[in-house]
């Protein structure tokens, strides 16, 4: 397992998004822990693939996503049968197909260690294509954050489990691609937001987590014994780390890049 240390944010030119930069603003003595980016750094190969109905067909699977954190934490996946392929948007689509893990899809990265009480803010641009349970970003064994219905999600972090439950307007639609954030403030307080909207509505509500939690796969819980697999597709997905003195500003600049970025609806 990596341990990252205490290093700064190195910037980079905003490749293919019509001149749009990226935010400067980061933790302050934090890191961008990962940077996986719409459209870019996504290496393809063209492959035969046995699919779940035992017909081959011949597919345009990622087997890596590229980490544009400067940690070289890149995404991979060397199995045809288990990589997402690249959709016509430029998303990375993931797939499960049934309950033969056999055919869904995943990807894995350097194993890194989010410590205990330690302040963090993950965005996901994706959409849902099913509408069971979700895993986004795991650890070996469990997922640390996942989608269980269309108004609650769950973090798991060193087996403690918190439940959020949305208000209405702040529901998960399939099909729909949306922003979301998860952030965990300097006083242990996590809080979630859908384009920028609070988890409960208008209201200060949130809950309480501390543990450390490590992060090593994308789209599954567990890659070792697969099970809770994303299905649907990935846009952009950053993870940062550190103390934060303003975390809120922090969090809208990014909110409003990655928003702009995707011509996606600001909530209020």
């Amino acid at each position: 397992m990596t341990q990252l240390g205490n290093m700064g944010y190195r910037k980079h030119r905003n490749l293919g998004t019509a001149g749009r930069t990226k935010p400067t603003t980061t933790p302050n003595g934090g890191v961008i822990q990962l940077m996986l980016l719409w459209n870019e750094e996504v290496v393809t190969t063209t492959s035969v693939v046995t699919q779940e109905s035992g017909d081959e067909g011949e597919l345009e699977w990622v087997t890596q996503w590229g980490d544009q954190s400067g940690l070289d934490n890149h995404a991979v996946q060397d199995d045809a049968e288990k990589g997402p392929l690249k959709h016509s948007d430029g998303s990375l689509d993931f797939k499960h197909y049934g309950d033969d893990t056999s055919f869904a899809d995943y990807m894995q990265f350097t194993k890194f260690r989010v410590t205990a009480e330690t302040p963090f803010s993950i965005f996901l641009v994706c959409n849902l294509d099913g509408t069971s349970t979700n895993c986004y970003l795991s650890d070996s064994g469990s997922e640390v954050l996942q989608f269980t219905s269309g108004n609650a999600h769950q973090t798991k972090m060193s087996g403690t489990v918190s439940n959020m439950t949305h208000s209405d307007i702040f529901t998960i639609d399939t099909g729909r691609k949306f922003l979301f954030n998860i952030t965990r403030e300097t006083d242990n307080s996590i809080r979630m937001y859908k384009n920028g909207l609070l988890c409960n509505g208008h209201n200060d509500e949130e809950t309480i987590s501390s543990p450390m939690f490590d992060l090593e796969n994308l789209g599954v819980k567990n890659a070792a014994s697969p099970g809770n697999f994303f299905d649907g597709k990935m846009y952009d997905v950053i993870v940062m780390t550190g103390t934060v003195d303003d975390s809120e500003q922090t969090r809208k600049e990014w909110e409003r890049y990655l928003l702009k970025k995707h011509g996606l609806e600001q909530l209020n």
